[in-house]
C-alpha cells in the first residue's frame, strides 16, 4: 500500500503551478507518513444511509433496486485491516516468501496483520483473521456469512451442525470461535482445494515459489505511473474546517485508466501475483476503453495534523446524469494511533488432520445432494467455472451483460447458472 501511495504522491508533486505543487506537497507528506508509522489501522465502509443506497440502486441501469433489509445490511458493514511492526512499515520487505498463504498471510514475524469483517452496530463479527508472530488465528460465523451473501442461513447452520465430532475444531472455527494454525497449512489447504479442480496432468497448487521482481522493470513501471498521475490528476484545496484539511483530486476516468494500464502492462508479468487471478487473459482483458465512463472522477482526501485521516469516493458519480443529487460516500479511514494486532486467547489448534478430514468430507458429498458439499465451502469454489458454450455466452450477452464481463466471471469461478442469476431483471 505504501508503495502505491508513494507513486501517487510523487506523481502529484510533478504538477505544474505553484498552488498545485504546494497542495501536492501536503498530499505527498501525508501519504509518506503512512509508511513512517509502525501501526496502521484502515477501515472501509459506506458512509451512507440505507435510503441513500436504495436511491442509488434505483438509479443504476445495471442492477435491480435493493430491498431495505439488503441496504441496511450493506451500510452496516465495515472491513478493518490493521498492521503492526517493530519498525516503520515502509521498511518491511516487499518480498513474499514461498510459504505465503492467501491474502498476505506470509508467516513474516516482522509484520502482524489483522482482517475483520464486522457490523458497525451490535458488535457482530462475520470474519476475523489475524497473523501475529508468524501464527494465524481465525474465526468465522458461517451462518451470518451465508445471510450476508444471500444464501439460506438454515442450510449453513445445517452444514455446520452436520460436521462430525472428529472435526470439532473446524466446526468451532465456523461457529465464531478462535482456531490457530501455521500459515503453511493455509497454503496447503488452498493448493489441495485448487488441485481438485486442476485439469488432468496439471500440477496441483501451481508453482512453489513466488517469482522475483526485476528491479529495472519496477523502476520503469513506477516512473511511468508517476508520469500518468502528473498528466491526468489535478486537485483543489477546499480549505480547512475544524482542523481538518480538505483536498479534492480530479482525474478524467478514461485517460487515467488507459495510462495506468499502459504503464503497468509491460512489466506486470515480472511482479509476484501477476497475471491477476481471475483474469486469465491478463491485463489485456481490461484494455477496452469503450467500457469506461468518459467523465471526471473525484476523490476527497482529508488531512488532520498533516496526516491522511480519510479518503472518500462518492459512488453516485459513477451513475452519470442518473446519479445527480445522490450521495453514497465510500469512506476509507486511516489511523496510525491504534494498537497492533493481538493474538486472541483460548484458540484451538487446527491440524493437518483436521484439514484433510474436512477436504475428504467435502469431496465425498454429491454436489446436488442438498447436504454439506462442494456448494458450501468445497473444492468447487476454486479455479475457473465450467466452460460456457457459445450459445450460453450469446444468451447472457442478450440478457444485458458485456461478453468480456461474462468470460471474466466464468474464468473467475462462476458457472452458467451463477452468472444467469446476476442478469439485470427486465421491468
Amino acid at each position: 500500500m505504501t508503495a502505491c501511495t508513494a507513486v501517487l504522491a510523487a506523481g502529484l508533486a510533478a504538477c505544474g503551478t505553484v498552488e498545485q505543487i504546494s497542495t501536492a506537497d501536503k498530499v505527498s507528506t501525508a501519504f509518506g507518513r503512512l509508511g513512517d508509522a509502525r501501526n496502521l489501522k484502515v477501515e472501509l465502509s459506506l458512509d451512507a444511509t440505507a435510503d441513500q443506497l436504495i436511491a442509488l440502486s434505483k438509479a443504476s441501469a445495471d442492477s435491480e433496486p435493493l430491498e431495505r433489509s439488503e441496504a441496511q445490511m450493506i451500510t452496516d458493514l465495515k472491513l478493518t485491516v490493521s498492521l503492526g511492526a517493530d519498525k516503520p512499515l515502509k521498511d518491511i520487505g516487499p518480498s513474499v516468501p514461498a510459504t505465503a498463504g492467501p491474502d498476505g498471510l506470509t508467516g513474516d514475524k516482522d509484520l502482524d496483520i489483522a482482517y475483520e469483517l464486522a457490523a458497525k452496530s451490535g458488535g457482530k463479527t462475520y470474519l476475523d483473521v489475524r497473523q501475529v508472530d508468524a501464527k494465524v488465528y481465525a474465526k468465522a460465523d458461517a451462518v451470518a456469512l451465508a445471510g450476508l451473501s444471500g444464501d439460506a442461513t438454515a442450510d449453513a447452520r445445517s452444514m455446520v451442525d452436520s460436521l462430525p465430532p472428529e472435526l470439532k475444531t473446524v466446526k468451532d472455527g465456523l461457529s465464531n470461535q478462535w482456531v490457530s494454525f501455521d500459515p503453511a497449512l493455509l497454503q496447503e489447504f488452498t493448493d489441495t482445494a485448487a488441485g481438485a479442480r486442476a485439469p488432468k496432468g496439471a500440477r496441483p497448487g501451481g508453482p512453489g515459489a513466488a517469482p522475483s521482481t526485476d528491479p529495472k522493470a519496477a523502476d520503469e513501471m513506477f516512473s511511468s505511473l508517476k508520469d500518468v498521475f502528473a498528466r491526468n490528476v489535478t486537485f483543489d484545496d477546499l480549505g480547512t474546517r475544524d482542523g481538518v484539511e480538505h483536498i479534492r483530486l480530479n482525474a478524467p476516468t478514461r485517460p487515467l485508466m488507459e495510462g495506468l494500464l499502459g504503464a503497468v502492462r509491460p512489466g506486470a508479468d515480472t511482479f509476484p501475483g501477476f497475471p491477476v487471478p481471475g483474469f486469465p487473459g491478463g491485463l489485456d482483458r481490461l484494455d477496452d476503453s469503450r467500457d469506461l465512463p468518459n467523465r471526471t472522477l473525484r476523490v476527497d482526501l482529508y488531512l488532520k495534523g498533516g496526516s491522511l485521516s480519510s479518503v472518500v469516493l462518492d459512488l453516485a458519480q459513477f451513475e452519470g446524469q442518473a446519479g445527480l443529487g445522490l450521495h453514497v460516500p465510500l469512506k476509507l479511514s486511516l489511523s496510525d494511533q491504534g494498537a497492533a494486532p493481538q493474538a486472541p486467547t483460548g484458540a484451538e489448534n487446527l491440524t493437518k488432520q483436521d484439514i484433510d478430514g474436512f477436504m475428504e468430507l467435502v469431496q465425498s458429498q454429491e454436489p446436488d445432494s442438498g447436504d454439506f458439499g462442494a456448494g458450501d465451502f468445497g473444492a468447487g469454489d476454486f479455479g475457473p467455472g465450467k466452460p460456457l458454450t457459445d450459445a450460453q455466452i450469446k444468451e447472457l450477452v442478450a440478457g444485458g451483460l458485456k461478453e468480456s464481463t461474462v468470460r471474466m466471471m466464468n474464468e473467475s469461478g462462476l458457472d452458467y447458472e451463477d452468472i444467469k442469476q446476476m442478469l439485470p431483471k427486465k421491468s
